[in-house]
């Protein structure tokens, strides 16, 4: 009985503390004595906005055309009959197998190439024609490494027609195929037809390169003719310009390297220009970026950990008994209201940056020659 008495007596004078502790209880005096045990202060936040380096991209030379970098490169060479001339002692298509080896290999490190030939199989008689304006394939494919192509290559024999029409829109199929990156709107396929001689199988090559220029592809083409007279380089350069592209006339075997050395010339400094703008772009958001995580690193230490070191004595207090639960939950409230008020500097300091970034790229692009994709 006696214990029974003590222990009612325990609750009724914790209970009449809690009550006394209410009434006592001022939450706007607590906030601001607890705020003043952990203040924080975002005019300490001293966020450094600093302009971006930009290196100075040098503008790619000028060959091909469309003037845009290659996602992928592909060559298109003629295997027909008329290839088996010779050229200073030698068949045009040994030349142009050297001289395609060369400039495939000195591409591939950087952009994936590829290589079509066409007219390679039946003859140039009636009897093997269909056979042969039928004979577009791959010896190399895309991404394939280079010793694969020196061994499909070294099996051509120059025999058939010349289907140009069908090579053209085969590539124009297999491109489709081709996964390219949504984010990269500046490089297309560039295609390189190399040939000495004019459509034989009946196709319409012209519009061909213009269905692969003007699809969803977006190719280039450029035609290179290889020791070609007046009416075979009139179609020729017909097909380039539909295409998009550029007519190369080359007479000889020195003539056909100094072409293709000139095409990869300008296949690099389109990369490398590209590759710089990439890097000025990146260099930019990064800058920016940074500046964000500083103003959200300040935020957190002077506005998130101070709540959180408040919301914990508060706790504390509750636990021993020196305020109540009602009285926590009211100063927590008014801590929370500033700090959502708090936090709209961090809104304020992200639209700040971002406008600066806006800034700095819109100075980036006046200076791209692709500031008009």
């Amino acid at each position: 009985m006696k214990l029974l008495v003590t222990t009612s007596l325990l609750a009724f004078c914790v209970c009449m503390f809690q009550v006394q502790a209410d009434e006592v209880c001022d939450s706007q005096a607590l906030y601001e004595k607890l705020d003043a045990e952990n203040p924080g202060d975002t005019s300490r936040c001293d966020i450094q906005i600093k302009d971006p380096k930009i290196e100075d991209c040098p503008l790619p030379k000028t060959f091909s055309g469309g003037e845009r970098p290659a996602s992928h490169v592909v060559l298109l060479i003629d295997a027909s009959g008329s290839m088996a001339g010779k050229l200073g002692g030698k068949s045009k298509m040994s030349i142009a197998k050297r001289e395609s080896l060369r400039f495939l290999g000195a591409l591939q490190k950087d952009v994936p190439v590829g290589m079509i030939v066409y007219g390679h199989k039946g003859n140039n008689t009636k009897s093997g024609k269909a056979e042969s304006c039928s004979s577009v394939e791959w010896v190399h494919k895309l991404g394939a490494g280079m010793h694969t192509l020196k061994k499909s290559i070294k099996s051509l024999k120059p025999v058939g027609y010349t289907p140009m029409g069908d090579a053209l829109d085969y590539t124009l199929d297999e491109l489709k195929k081709v996964r390219k990156s949504k984010k990269n709107k500046e490089s297309v396929p560039i295609v390189y037809l190399l040939s000495d001689g004019k459509e034989t199988c009946g196709g319409d090559p012209v519009a061909s390169a213009k269905a692969l220029h003007e699809s969803g592809v977006r190719a280039v083409v450029n035609v290179i003719g290889f020791d070609v007279g007046k009416e075979t380089r009139q179609q020729l350069e017909a097909i380039s310009e539909a295409g998009g592209g550029k007519y190369f006339p080359a007479k000889d075997a020195k003539a056909l390297r100094k072409q293709l050395n000139a095409a990869h010339d300008t296949e690099m400094s389109l990369l490398h220009y590209e590759r710089c703008l990439f890097s000025n772009l990146s260099h930019t958001v990064g800058v920016h970026n940074n500046a964000l995580l500083d103003a959200i690193k300040c935020q957190t230490r002077e506005i998130t950990k101070p709540f959180s070191a408040l919301q914990k004595t508060l706790k504390a207090m509750v636990a021993d008994g020196t305020i109540s639960k009602e009285c926590a939950s009211k100063t927590k409230s008014l801590a929370y209201q500033q700090q959502v008020k708090d936090g709209r500097w961090l809104l304020e300091k992200n639209k700040e940056i971002r406008a600066h970034q806006e800034k700095a790229l819109e100075n980036m692009k006046k200076g791209s020659i692709w500031k008009g994709l």
